[in-house]
């Protein structure tokens, strides 16, 4: 075993603690198993007494762990392993609980676009709860079994009062895509048109979003109707997004407060021109090509 020899001039004391630390070692469980399953001599905790006292004190820090949100290593999901090849040294290595949520999360790496909350990362359509919805929720999951089966490429607009579990079934639909290795885009619209503004001055960046917006296998259009309307917003972002969905039958899906009939109004008003219905029709068109419309009705689940 190659090990760098460094002579440390040790004082009584520490000659005492040294020599219980590795008397202590020589009892120790962990440190006998280590030496037979690499081979060692006893010899080997005389020599680096203190970086197996390293390893098994950071070993203690994961004892009755009971998931990442307790982690008290420095870094979250990591730990102190000792290894021995040719030298014996301590290497990072992630923890079963670190593995497990990468695992489940591998999903995520399709998200082109991911305005998702991280408690959704996880909604799967097989694990939603239908013991306590309205007959509205029952069909709009329905709808979106339904969906998965078929090749019909138009989607779901969802709509219904605050809470009622809109975006939690359309992150599942998200998800599903995304599991089946495409390439999807879950949009939260004021969210994400607040992002366009600041990166104005950056086209290339500019130009990359719309890229995948336009171009994601399945998009979640999260809260349309809950962004300010400006020309720009509605004609400029918007309306090409949309038609060229439209005109390459992506499937979209939306969630939205407002029916069909109500976010015509609010797309028909701008602060800057006033009433405009040319422009709304135009653009409301391209939303009832792309998705069914679907009514959620029911108490906000967020509170029960």
């Amino acid at each position: 075993m190659k090990n760098i020899d460094i002579n440390i001039k040790l004082d009584d004391q520490m000659i005492i603690e040294k020599d219980e630390l590795i008397k202590c070692l020589k009892t120790n469980k962990m440190v006998n198993a280590f030496i037979m399953e690499n081979n060692l001599n006893n010899d080997i905790i005389t020599m680096f007494p203190y970086r197996f006292k390293l390893w098994l004190t950071n070993l203690k820090k994961c004892e009755k762990c009971t998931g990442l949100h307790s982690c008290k290593q420095q870094t979250n999901g990591q730990y102190d392993n000792l290894v021995c090849d040719g030298f014996l040294r301590l290497e990072k290595k992630y923890c079963n609980y670190y593995l497990t949520k990468s695992s489940q999360n591998a999903h995520m790496k399709n998200y082109w676009i991911n305005d998702l909350p991280p408690k959704y990362f996880l909604n799967d359509i097989k694990n939603v709860d239908l013991s306590n919805v309205k007959s509205t929720y029952k069909k709009a999951y329905g709808f979106i079994l339904d969906y998965f089966d078929s090749e019909d490429s138009k989607g779901l607009f969802l709509f219904g009062n605050t809470g009622v579990g809109k975006t939690y079934l359309a992150t599942c639909a998200c998800n599903y895509y995304a599991k089946e290795n495409k390439k999807v885009a879950f949009i939260n619209l004021p969210t994400w048109i607040s992002k366009m503004k600041l990166c104005m001055n950056d086209k290339i960046e500019f130009e990359k979003q719309i890229e995948m917006f336009k171009k994601a296998y399945f998009v979640v259009i999260d809260d349309i109707g809950a962004e300010s309307v400006t020309p720009w917003v509605r004609d400029e972002l918007l309306f090409p997004i949309l038609n060229y969905r439209m005109d390459n039958n992506k499937k979209t899906f939306f969630t939205c407060n407002e029916s069909f009939e109500s976010l015509k109004d609010h797309y028909s008003f701008s602060a800057a021109l006033g009433e405009e219905k040319l422009k709304a029709h135009r653009i409301m068109e391209r939303i009832q090509t792309l998705a069914i419309e679907v009514e959620l009705k029911g108490d906000n689940l967020r509170n029960m």
